[in-house]
């Protein structure tokens, strides 16, 4: 059964492509346009705030809070189609937002990208009891769980990354840093309490007890005798 907002209809595996071309041309969406654009924007500005390296769920999460929160993003991924083993994989189970006992537990962009990723209808596992308010939520019911198209989601993800203006770079690694002036920053309040240059750790607001204390960081002996870097205060 392909479930979609209106009524649930028997499909064979023609019938289901047609619709799903049918749904998507409907999205009047110019890739090719979008993507020759932003190719030409990525070799003239490269002042990022943040990298997201992966374009797995868990990347396209991060990617899209942080731009929606202001940053400048760029996303790395090595394949060329966003989800990782959602959709490459074919790992097209999303699993529980909920408990196993009718509460739910994931909220957010986990619940945005599961409602993304049957935008064109649900291949299986349809949770009517969850997204239609039908029946019952207990531990005797269905879960909170999808299974999906994996090229539906993989554009979608795309689409949705594009329209928050992140910036996604295909067959790409992420092998090395460059740190500009050979320099790293340590911050604490706005301020720059100590930096790394040339190998060297300059303290500009420090103290020194059984420990070293940067700002509200500290190297904290081990009893291996190595140095963990915390936060304490």
């Amino acid at each position: 059964m392909l479930e979609t907002e209106k009524e649930p209809f028997e499909y064979d595996e023609t019938t289901y492509w047609m619709e799903m071309t049918k749904a998507l041309k409907k999205e009047e969406y110019d890739y090719k346009k979008d993507l020759n654009h932003k190719e030409k924007t990525m070799i003239q500005n490269h002042d990022y705030d943040i990298a997201v390296c992966g374009g797995g769920f868990g990347g396209i999460s991060a990617a899209l809070a942080a731009a929606r929160g202001g940053k400048r993003v760029i996303l790395f991924e090595k394949e060329y189609m966003l989800g990782g083993l959602g959709t490459a994989g074919l790992v097209t189970i999303y699993l529980p937002l909920c408990d196993g006992m009718g509460h739910q537990v994931s909220f957010g962009i986990a619940e945005e990208l599961f409602r993304l990723s049957i935008t064109y209808g649900a291949e299986a596992r349809y949770p009517e009891n969850w997204l239609d308010k039908v029946g019952t939520r207990t531990e005797k019911d269905k879960r909170y769980e999808v299974q999906y198209n994996a090229q539906l989601f993989a554009i979608l993800a795309e689409k949705l990354l594009l329209e928050n203006n992140v910036d996604i770079m295909y067959g790409s690694y992420v092998v090395d840093v460059d740190i500009e002036n050979d320099r790293i920053s340590f911050m604490d309040a706005g301020a720059e309490v100590a930096y790394l240059s040339d190998r060297r750790l300059v303290v500009l607001d420090g103290h020194f007890l059984s420990s070293l204390r940067v700002g509200s960081f500290a190297w904290l002996p081990r009893e291996n005798g190595n140095l963990s870097l915390v936060k304490v205060g």
